[in-house]
């Protein structure tokens, strides 16, 4: 086998944004789990502000709610992956919708079986657009480092595959020539020997024995042949040590986290998406322009600190990349805290806790699902470069292959391989007249035969001597 039969059938392009929210993604299990404390905090968030005060009814609201899309989403997340097919974006958009709805309306009804006000239509329409914004930027931030983990596969693989082109052109003509010869005359000249040895002790009448011989001629003629192909053509790259078609997520977490104030921008558009609807309903006469405020601050100071950021390799690189998130979080704390003053109330109090935790998280979610696009789009060109350059290779290897075959053919063809053949078709014809009538025509035909063969060792120990 060739290297170029170990290539991909076709090359992994980038995700786009329809097939990353459509996926299985957007509802499995893992997003399940991932989204499970923000939720549960944004849920107690989201009952402060309405005024339910018993912690077990708002745990028991976060718990219930969380089952609830778990038990709407994995379901779909599982047929999608069975069948190996996405959902149209109207489609991804209408179960986030009745996830969301959901979750408005069964939170409504444990907090009125406690004996406390439903809020029903504020809960409902707080839920919709924060499961429409952070359901799709979650799953599209897992689909694409699990897009990133089969990529990066197949950049190794590409990087393999041309190492394994480039071993091929760097064996000169005369390393094939002695290998080949080395390697014919280990495996062909025992055997010979052997044949010869039968024919000096062959019972002229055993047709059978003949046969037998002619068959083992036949065979180390076929041996020569097939070594002078794999040598021409060089060694099959050993599959045991190709790179895995996925690969480990420690390496899919590093990579640069470019356009920082676009992704900072986004951030605090997320962010305000979750917490304007919680400050209207409590405190709408200051509060909502004051988070506003202290959000975009702090969405200004995460792009500004986050220039040329990167995710290295190992845990030491992630603690700068927290300092970066952090300062702008307490940041956006400070700005809404100088704008309260000492009226503050006890809900804005939370809101200092709030905002920057939620800074942190939104900017850890949409710089990774940015940072890891730009990545992937880099590693689909990479992918492709190197394309490009295993063709080149593989043409000049081809044509390095066929110079070296017709050397070898040349070399070995003629004296040793059509010596070998020969006397195979010489010993599988006269076998059907073995028998007393031709016994004399026979033995001329094996003395002809071992002559030959003398000739054949000869000649792979003159070769082994110039090579």
């Amino acid at each position: 086998m060739s290297v170029s039969d170990a290539a991909p059938a076709a090359p992994r392009g980038a995700l786009d944004l329809r097939t990353a929210l459509g996926s299985e993604w957007a509802l499995n299990l893992p997003h399940w789990g991932l989204t499970f404390v923000p939720s549960l905090l944004l849920v107690a968030l989201q009952e402060m502000a309405v005024g339910t005060a018993d912690g077990r009814v708002i745990l028991l609201s976060a718990v219930a709610q969380h089952l609830l899309a778990g038990l709407v989403g994995i379901p779909v997340a599982l047929v999608l992956k069975r069948r190996g097919v996405t959902l149209p974006v109207w489609a991804g958009f209408a179960v986030s919708g009745v996830i969301g709805a959901g979750r408005g309306v069964l939170g409504g009804v444990i907090v009125q079986a406690a004996g406390e006000p439903a809020h029903f239509v504020f809960r409902v329409l707080f839920w919709l657009p924060v499961a429409w914004v952070w359901m799709s930027v979650t799953s599209y931030l897992l689909a694409q480092i699990a897009h990133r983990r089969l990529l990066l596969g197949d950049l190794e693989a590409a990087r393999w595959r041309r190492e394994a082109v480039l071993g091929r052109r760097r064996r000169s003509a005369e390393e094939v020539r002695s290998q080949a010869v080395w390697a014919i005359s280990a495996s062909v000249v025992p055997v010979v020997d052997d044949i010869r040895q039968s024919l000096l002790t062959l019972d002229r009448n055993d047709a059978d024995e003949l046969q037998q011989i002619g068959g083992r001629l036949a065979d180390v003629a076929g041996q020569v042949n097939s070594t002078v192909d794999r040598l021409s053509a060089g060694e099959a790259p050993d599959q045991a040590q190709a790179p895995s078609a996925e690969q480990p997520l420690s390496s899919v977490l590093v990579f640069e986290l470019t356009q920082p104030v676009l992704w900072s921008g986004l951030s605090a558009v997320a962010l305000l998406a979750v917490l304007v609807p919680i400050t209207l309903d409590a405190e709408p006469d200051l509060l909502t322009l004051e988070t506003i405020l202290a959000v975009l601050a702090g969405s200004v100071v995460l792009a500004a600190v986050s220039r040329s950021a990167r995710l290295p390799h190992g845990p030491r690189g992630i603690p700068p990349i927290v300092v970066r998130y952090l300062v702008a979080g307490l940041s956006g704390s400070l700005v809404l805290f100088a704008l309260a003053g000492t009226s503050i109330s006890p809900f804005g109090v939370l809101m200092l806790l709030v905002v920057p935790l939620g800074l942190i998280y939104s900017a850890a979610i949409i710089s990774g699902a940015v940072g890891i696009t730009v990545a992937n789009r880099a590693v689909v060109a990479s992918i492709a470069r190197i394309g490009d350059e295993c063709a080149v290779l593989e043409a000049a290897a081809a044509d390095d292959e066929r110079r070296v075959r017709a050397q070898l053919d040349a070399l070995l063809h003629g004296p040793i391989q059509g010596r070998l053949a020969a006397c195979a078709m010489a010993i599988n014809f006269h076998s059907v007249e073995a028998g007393p009538a031709g016994a004399l025509r026979t033995r001329q035909m094996a003395d002809a035969v071992l002559a030959h063969l003398g000739a054949v060792v000869a000649d792979l120990e003159a070769l082994e001597r110039s090579a």
